[in-house]
């Protein structure tokens, strides 16, 4: 697992003897784990015991003690609130690179992913830390992206994409409008049960702990530009451009 150049994310082994507990192993070594994310942006953990829900959540609330994010995109692990399933979306097509939740006013600082069941081929997981992304572009493109807003339009049409009661979790369509407003994000409702949302977010943004400046997006995951051929013009005979 590799980020920007040559560098390559800080990784733990299990012990090949004796506690291949994850929590334990954490616990124990908690601090340095939490340095090495610090600097990195990413920690890998190889060879321990599988987990159950309660254990991963346990594990990652070693490193994040509030996992309450609501997260209507994704299946919640009925057993463990804060653990989702992963994106329900085709093997054979990529997830591009994303900032998690940058189109919604709620973003989570930390991620956890447990491999629950490994690929028979690929399956690689890709990171990219986005301060050194950032930091890759040259002087005029940082200034260019440093004073511009993405605006993420979404349509939740039934079927298609995520519902607006799985994201705003009520079948009230005015409990839901009382949360676009709360959050900040413009909505209206272009059909029947059909909710779209509006929501502006500057690219660069300032990491709240550190203060570093970093890339913040879903652009390649909104873009039209991006999605396969068939994709791309199956949902272009359905939808106008603005849908």
């Amino acid at each position: 697992m590799k980020v920007i150049g040559n560098q390559v994310a800080p990784r733990f082994e299990a012990p090949k003897e004796g506690e291949r507990d994850l929590g334990a192993f954490a616990f124990s070594r908690r601090n340095e784990i939490q340095t090495d994310f610090d600097r990195e942006g990413v920690v890998l953990f190889r060879g321990f015991k599988k987990l159950d829900a309660s254990q991963f959540a346990e594990f990652a609330r070693l490193f994040c003690e509030d996992l309450e994010f609501e997260y209507g995109d994704l299946e919640n692990e009925e057993t463990e609130a804060g653990v989702y399933r992963s994106t329900v979306y085709p093997e054979t097509l990529p997830i591009h690179l994303h900032n998690e939740a940058a189109c919604s006013p709620t973003v989570p600082l930390m991620l956890f992913f447990h491999c629950e069941q490994p690929p028979r081929k690929g399956g690689a997981t890709r990171i990219v830390d986005s301060r050194r992304l950032l930091g890759a572009l040259t002087e005029e493109e940082r200034s260019r992206f440093e004073g511009m807003q993405a605006r993420y339009i979404r349509n939740h049409y039934p079927h298609l994409d995520s519902s607006w009661q799985a994201i705003y979790g009520t079948g009230d369509p005015r409990e839901a409008e009382r949360r676009c407003l709360e959050s900040g994000m413009e909505f209206d409702w272009v059909e029947r049960d059909v909710l779209q949302t509006r929501f502006d977010r500057s690219i660069v943004s300032k990491h709240p702990g550190s203060g570093e400046s970093v890339l913040t997006h879903q652009l390649f995951l909104f873009s039209p530009a991006l999605l396969d051929r068939e994709t791309h013009d199956a949902l272009s005979a359905r939808f106008d451009e603005d849908q």
